[in-house]
């Protein structure tokens, strides 16, 4: 124990202007990684999203994305789409989805959980 509270005495006096900062802090004050961009478009609307989570296993795959009110209004009026990623080589028609949840996550964002079978969804 006076090993700890001597290393903590002496981080406190190393600090240069008297900043302390917990190690746990210090975690949530690293610096964000850039979102990956999807594309969710009807027709002639399209709108930016974030890729939230995926899954993928041998006959089904699953994907959330974050998206906004007015996406989220689009997918209400049960229009076809197309979700698309570059970078990921992602290309989902809405005829591929087997399923989809939409939720509401805070107050201007939704969430949709889509589930596909895997050889619709991944290019070899």
């Amino acid at each position: 124990m006076a090993d700890y509270a001597n290393a903590e005495f002496q981080r406190i006096l190393s600090n240069p202007g008297n900043e302390i900062i917990s190690d746990s802090l210090k975690e949530r004050l690293r610096p964000v990684s850039q979102p990956i961009v999807l594309f969710l478009s009807f027709d002639d609307d399209n709108f930016e999203c974030s890729l939230d989570s995926f899954c993928v296993s041998d006959d089904l795959t699953s994907i959330s994305i974050s998206l906004n009110n007015e996406a989220a209004l689009s997918l209400l009026s049960k229009k076809a789409f197309v979700i698309k990623c570059e970078i990921a080589d992602l290309d989902i028609s809405s005829s591929s989805v087997s399923s989809y949840n939409c939720f509401k996550y805070d107050s201007d964002t939704y969430i949709l959980e889509l589930e596909m079978l895997s050889k619709e969804v991944l290019s070899d």
